[in-house]
């Protein structure tokens, strides 16, 4: 993302959103697999479990009630 805004095939502005995004992403799964590790390290495997089966669906559900919420007249 730099690499294309620094040759000038990229508005400035899609740095500072494209990398706040994808940094926020990145750091977001980061620490969702460090946590799921972590209680597998510490056999807590239920919890385990349940961080694995519950964490993209109810994210997913957030992020469609966001968008519904956002596209209200």
């Amino acid at each position: 993302l730099a690499g294309l805004v620094l040759a000038g095939r990229l508005p400035d502005s899609w740095l500072i959103w494209g990398g706040t995004g994808f940094l926020g992403a990145f750091t977001t799964f980061s620490t969702f697999t460090y946590e799921t590790v972590q209680l597998i390290e510490d056999q807590a495997w239920r919890y385990a479990a349940w961080n694995l089966i519950l964490t993209g669906p109810l994210s997913f559900g957030a992020a469609a009630v966001g968008y519904l919420i956002a596209s209200l007249p």
